[in-house]
């Protein structure tokens, strides 16, 4: 899928950010349900398998830096192999 690091690098860098866009989504799903824990005594309004704090901006960050870890491992393993 990649190019030969010697024969164009630059397309391979334009490929990247796309797979790095994927790999996020991907691994999104995968940190959404860590940690979350349902509410305790739900009232009427509440759903009762709404989580009591779900904690998104954490969530992003964590999943932002597993992406980009992957994204490397994926990069570098098509570049160099």
């Amino acid at each position: 899928v990649f190019p030969h690091p010697k024969r164009n690098f630059l397309l391979a860098l334009e490929l990247l950010f796309p797979t790095y866009f994927v790999v996020w989504w991907i691994t999104l799903f995968a940190v959404l349900p860590v940690g979350l824990k349902p509410i305790e005594n739900p009232s009427k309004e509440e759903y009762v398998g709404a989580p009591a704090n779900p904690d998104l901006k954490r969530k992003a960050i964590i999943n932002s830096v597993v992406a980009a870890i992957v994204t490397v491992i994926i990069y570098v393993s098509l570049m160099f192999v």
